[in-house]
């Protein structure tokens, strides 16, 4: 706030002065050229002061004055040859007047740094209104007194109050870290504190997910959450995502965490796999299923919630087995109207390729084989060294995988509220071809609609939501990672007529590219919350919701793309249909009352779900009158297979909560539900489920106070039992299947499955002991975790069975035991924070362990080569290399019977467990001013197999040739390469797979507010981001993260641009 003064050298106290619609600084210089007297003021009181009309000739200065302050807001006084000037103090009857004037309140909230807060609290002192900031940290009341007093907060700032005004207000909060552990998690059917939460539950906000440019929000959590392990499959656009929450905790059953969005359970299981073991499956990928979560808008997030142990997940009983990712969207802001853009275009491309020999080497390699074998090559058995150009030298990884990707995305939000209610609309649209030769595209769109509503008196709320997502994958027949490592460097596309040219080993990579599989789907979301205050305990609500998710798949291979040397081509085409429908509802009822010097919660509830999956139709058809006619299945002339299915899934629970809260410091919670599911035979169908969890924030206790050393300290632990359904429907009952071969001119029928009404859920028992620290004010926050989880009373599908039944094997539990058992660490440390300039640091690791405890005699028979007990579930089953002797390989006869033969209990044994032996992230952000740099790095220690291939064969060109210890050979009826059979199934494949990787890198800036002006934008940021940017690992293959012969993740940039008008 700068001082004005203006003086001059005159000295006359009469006055001449003559001024139309001037600014009182005018008027101000003027008096002061002729008087000589200084004005004193600041740039704020003449805000808001009127124009001044004066016509004045030789008056008294005074007198002056009195005219030109008359009917200003302002006053004067004057102290020798100064005049100050000031705020007019108000009379009686003014103030009077004043409250009875209502103004209009409008401003923004800024962090240290002058960032918007964006939900931050702006609440009228002495009433119930209230409101929050929007994206921008933008705020609006309506019809406030001009005497009324505003209380700003936000989690982690210290509470402003500030005096209302109709000016806009800007206003900066200070840091509170004292007041981190106040941060709200979103535990599903209920919300608490950090500070007296009793369960690990990791919640990921929206600004760490918008900085990285991928469409699966799964994808984005890596290297982000302990305990989550999250591993990509594929590099493909769609292609599915592997997790798991603290391990694999059955041998048959389900394996993946619940999803919830918004409330409303979303099935992760990809959409053609939904139907059951009886649908046919294609996957809606080149190499693999496509994930049903990639359906959803990232930018629609507004956070995401990992819930571990039994406290956390035994709320949702059966479902909670292998642990709860909540999804929650974003509302609309209160205040004015926002519309926000955002924009980004970016390349993709192979972060690796495989090394492989040269032309020359791999040539010469094919000739030691044949000189081996004593065969002589001849253009039926070696073409690659009788007739094609031995001088050619395709790069083939570049032809195939090599090329650059192309993604552009924009979405867009139009926010509004005030604070009763709010809307928000968003929309968004994004492109990307493929890396891969011939292209292919994938498309993703949709929108979401969000609105709330409180009614006058804060009682009734309500809350709707709908969502579409809508994608088109557009792929060719292969992914090419294994046609560009084994298509030879001299291999000719084109014979000298130019067609395309065949050979048995391979297919022609141009012929692969006019293959296509097209693959649409779509995701509707339909949710709504409305809750009562019944009384100042009480609450009822309810949360309703629909889903519905569609795959249409359809497969195309002309007869022009497939190899003639194999058979007469014919063109055929894979169509299918698949949808899932899910609706539930959920009535809840929560009590809130004083008890001595605590709280206690209690909620009771129930939930129905019913659950419909359909496939109209999956056709396998052939025989086209033209290539032209293969998109639709109706102009084939025969078809191979012709299936339709469906099935239904019926759940339903009722569930309790208590928590008890005791002076902030000794906290309750207890879990108890009764789920039903139609999984399970009469008498068997429900089960049930609870857990304990407790806390003690001993950092409040005095005699750790006096200790000076804690500024947050907790100490918590929980015990729990959760079930798992996640086997088929109809699993305990009979099932038949249809036959070509009919019964008295009817189509007939043979059993597939024998009953068994008696099985009954698998049990999860979860225990956990947590310990939370903060230190210097909570600049340092360190948790750490052990956890123990056992699984019992295991569904079994293929249980040995007596011949004489007519079925060799049925659906039971058995007593197989399984254990994850591990620690996870996470650390989050500030080591500067000053205005304008901070540093935040954080860090995770988890060690997990999985074992398997016991294995009935019962499964000894089904399991015993397979699992062993004390070994991992993951285990790698393998021969034992010895060496090789005259380029064969050896092994360990271990069981002595003189024959190599596969099994535990001949010569196999546990060589290491594909589980990484322990895995984490890094995560560093530093802000400066309006600059914003963001790094993640993930790291996994893990052991992996090898990229193999056996030396002489038509081919085989990787770099690990140069040193092969087999004797290439060109016969796969040679004594090495029958060894090389048993090698690639024996430790001697095993390697290190170990990587660290620079998952994230994204630099952001916010525009001044001085520029923002000229564009007319209430806020501005242009970014860079990076994906997969380098990884350091010694695993030779394509990716340590994918393995195998499959498209890795890709390296990806993108440059945006984010406004908001």
């Amino acid at each position: 706030m700068a001082i004005m003064q203006v003086s001059a050298s005159t000295f006359a106290q009469r006055i001449t002065l003559s001024e139309k619609n001037a600014t009182l600084r005018k008027v101000f210089d003027r008096i002061s050229d002729q008087s000589g007297y200084n004005f004193i003021f600041t740039s704020d009181l003449l805000k808001g002061t009127k124009p001044v009309w004066i016509n004045v000739k030789d008056t008294e200065l005074a007198q002056v004055l009195d005219k030109i302050f008359a009917n200003q807001p302002v006053s004067f006084s004057i102290e020798d040859k100064t005049v100050v000037i000031k705020a007019k103090e108000k009379s009686l009857f003014e103030n009077i007047i004043a409250n009875f004037q209502a103004i209009i309140v409008r401003g923004k909230v800024l962090d240290e740094n002058g960032q918007p807060l964006v939900g931050a609290n702006v609440f009228i002192k002495g009433t119930n209104r209230s409101v929050r900031t929007d994206q921008n940290g933008n705020f609006s009341i309506d019809d406030l007194p001009d005497n009324s007093v505003i209380v700003i907060s936000y989690v982690g700032y210290k509470v402003k109050e500030v005096r209302a005004s109709s000016d806009f207000m800007t206003i900066k909060l200070e840091p509170d870290e004292q007041t981190l552990q106040g941060v709200i998690i979103n535990k599903g059917y209920y919300s608490t504190s950090e500070k007296l939460n009793t369960g690990s539950a990791v919640q990921i906000s929206a600004n760490q997910l918008q900085r990285q440019p991928l469409g699966n929000p799964l994808q984005m959590l890596q290297g982000l959450v302990p305990g989550m392990q999250i591993k990509q499959t594929s590099g493909m656009p769609g292609s599915a995502t592997t997790v798991f929450i603290r391990g694999r905790n059955s041998i048959n059953s389900g394996l993946i965490p619940l999803y919830v969005i918004d409330g409303i359970p979303f099935n992760g299981v990809p959409v053609d796999q939904q139907v059951g073991s009886g649908a046919t499956t294609l996957g809606g990928q080149p190499n693999g299923f496509t994930d049903p979560l990639s359906n959803i808008n990232t930018n629609d997030i507004e956070s995401i919630t990992v819930l571990k142990d039994a406290d956390a997940t035994a709320i949702y009983g059966s479902r909670g087995a292998n642990g709860v990712v909540l999804i929650t969207t974003k509302r609309g802001a209160k205040g004015k109207a926002t519309f926000d853009v955002n924009y980004n275009s970016g390349l993709s491309e192979v972060v690796n390729q495989r090394k492989l020999l040269s032309s020359s080497e791999y040539l010469d390699l094919r000739r030691r084989a044949f000189a081996n074998d004593n065969r002589t090559p001849t253009v039926a058995l070696a073409p690659d060294l009788m007739l094609w150009d031995q001088n050619a030298n395709t790069n083939y990884q570049n032809m195939l995988i090599g090329n650059t990707a192309k993604q552009n995305e924009v979405s867009t939000s139009l926010s509004m509220g005030n604070e009763r209610s709010s809307l928000l609309l968003s929309t968004n649209y994004r492109h990307e071809t493929s890396i891969l030769f011939g292209n292919g595209k994938y498309q993703k769109g949709g929108f979401n609609i969000r609105a709330t509503q409180t009614s006058a008196d804060n009682r009734l709320k309500l809350d709707l939501g709908t969502s579409l997502g809508l994608t088109s994958n557009n792929m060719l027949g292969s992914d090419f990672a294994s046609a560009a490592i084994n298509i030879p460097a001299n291999y000719p596309l084109y014979d000298s007529t130019g067609k395309l040219y065949w050979v048995t080993n391979f297919s022609n990579p141009i012929a692969t590219s006019n293959q296509s599989v097209l693959n649409k789907g779509s995701n509707l979301l339909v949710s709504g919350n409305l809750s009562y205050k019944v009384s100042e305990h009480l609450t009822a609500r309810v949360n309703l919701g629909y889903n519905n998710i569609s795959q249409e798949l359809k497969a195309k291979a002309p007869a022009s793309t497939q190899n003639p040397l194999f058979s007469t081509p014919v063109s055929s085409g894979i169509y299918s249909e698949t949808e899932g429908k899910v609706y539930i509802a959920e009535p809840q009822l929560d009590y809130q009352t004083k008890i001595w010097k605590g709280i206690l919660k209690a909620t009771l509830g129930g939930a129905w779900q019913q659950s419909k999956n359909n496939q109209p139709y999956f056709i396998n058809a052939n025989t086209f009158a033209s290539e032209s006619l293969m998109d639709s299945y109706t102009n084939a002339a025969n078809f191979t297979t012709v299936r339709s299915l469906n099935s239904e899934y019926r759940y339903v629970s009722g569930f309790g909560i208590l928590n008890y809260n005791l002076l902030d410091k000794y906290v309750v919670n207890v879990v108890f539900r009764r789920d039903g599911s139609s999984r399970f035979g009469p008498g068997n169908k429900y089960g049930n489920f609870g857990s304990i969890g407790w806390a003690w924030n001993f950092a409040d206790e005095k005699f750790i106070q006096n200790l000076n050393l804690f500024s947050y300290g907790k100490l918590r632990g929980s015990y729990g039992v959760t079930g798992n359904d996640q086997f088929e429907n109809y699993s305990f009952m009979d099932t038949y299947t249809s036959t070509t071969s009919s019964y008295g001119g009817n189509p007939g029928f043979y059993p597939t499955r024998l009953a068994n009404q008696d099985f009954k859920w698998e049990a999860n028992r979860k225990m956990e002991v947590g310990l939370e620290l903060g230190f210097l004010k909570d600049r340092i926050r360190f948790t750490s975790s052990f956890y123990r989880n056992r699984s019992d009373n295991m569904v079994v599908r293929n249980a040995p069975l007596p011949a004489q039944t007519g079925f060799s094997t049925y659906i039971t539990n058995l007593d197989a035991l399984v254990q994850n058992q591990g620690v996870e660490f996470d650390l989050n440390a500030t080591p500067i924070k000053s205005p304008g300039f901070t540093w935040d640091v954080s860090f995770n690791l988890s060690i997990s362990r999985n074992k398997l405890l016991s294995l009935p005699d019962e499964l000894f028979t089904l399991y015993g080569n397979t699992y062993a007990v004390g070994s991992s579930l993951n285990s790698y089953v393998v021969y034992q290399n010895t060496g090789f002797v005259n380029g064969v390989a050896q092994f360990q006869d271990r069981n002595g019977n003189g024959a190599v033969t596969s099994g535990l209990t001949n010569d196999s044994y546990v060589a290491g467990t594909r589980d990484p032996q322990f895995y984490g992230g890094l995560a560093s952000a530093i802000s400066y001013k309006g600059l914003r740099l963001d790094i993640l790095v993930n790291f996994t220690k893990q052991t992996g197999v090898n990229q193999i291939a056996f030396p002489g064969l038509l081919g085989s060109q990787l770099d690990d040739l140069r040193d092969t210890q087999f004797k290439p050979s060109s016969l796969t009826s040679s004594a090495a390469y029958s060894s090389y059979v048993n090698y690639a199934g024996s430790d001697a494949v095993l390697t290190d797979a170990s990587f660290i990787r620079l998952r994230n890198v994204s630099l952001s800036y916010n525009l001044p507010e001085k520029w923002l002006g000229a564009i007319k934008s209430k806020r501005a940021q242009i970014y860079l981001r990076g994906q997969n940017i380098y990884t350091i690992t010694g695993y030779k293959g394509l990716d340590p993260e994918t393995q195998g012969s499959v498209l890795p993740p890709l390296k990806m940039f993108v440059a945006g641009l984010q406004f908001t008008l």
